[in-house]
């Protein structure tokens, strides 16, 4: 939303000015809704009197930029969480390794997107290809934590919601593969939502 100045801001949004560049800045409000700022001076000591009590900081990008990383690292366990749990196997040891040929993966192999776009999706030891699914639940789980920390910030709220969210999910997913929904996550579900109702 393109606005003249703070004062047509609605109160909420009188936070936090992300950046100013030239004649024009950007604000967010709480609950995450962007607006610019636009100055009739070009000069960036009047924009910056023209945004008055917001002040200048980057850090929602970063707060942004965090929550997407951890819920990408987040997702990448819930893929070995699908994968495994219906096979019965443990979801800590052995290490991480591809399906098809066996072969370990190494860490720099296992960088949640980036790993994935730079093999081309692919194995780096067989060559074959792997599952898309792997790159969906990152990138699901990532933004799954960004809207919740935009939506509760860090509270208990986010970690409740991201839990609940994330045992969706690998129930999902092993059901689409499977057609069954694990006991760990049906039954652990179960335990966990009555002793949060408790709280």
């Amino acid at each position: 939303t393109s606005i003249a100045g703070i004062s047509d801001l609605p109160e909420a949004a009188k936070i936090t000015a992300d950046t100013t560049q030239g004649p024009t800045a950007h604000v967010i409000d709480q609950s995450g809704n962007w607006y610019q700022i636009r100055s009739a001076n070009t000069s960036n000591s009047n924009l910056n009197s023209v945004i008055g009590i917001a002040s200048v900081s980057t850090t929602t990008y970063v707060r942004g930029a965090s929550m997407e990383f951890f819920g990408s690292i987040v997702g990448s366990f819930l893929n070995v969480c699908i994968y495994r749990i219906p096979r019965n196997e443990s979801v800590v040891w052995p290490r991480s390794h591809c399906p098809l040929c066996n072969a370990n993966i190494r860490g720099y192999d296992n960088i949640p997107f980036i790993s994935y776009l730079v093999l081309l999706g692919r194995c780096r030891s067989c060559k074959k290809p792997i599952s898309p699914r792997y790159f969906t639940i990152e990138f699901l789980t990532a933004l799954s934590a960004l809207w919740l920390y935009r939506s509760f910030g860090l509270s208990f709220d986010f970690f409740f919601y991201f839990l609940f969210l994330s045992g969706l999910i690998i129930a999902t997913f092993v059901d689409i593969s499977h057609r069954i929904i694990p006991d760990e996550v049906s039954i652990g579900g179960i335990g966990v939502g009555l002793l949060l109702s408790l709280a």
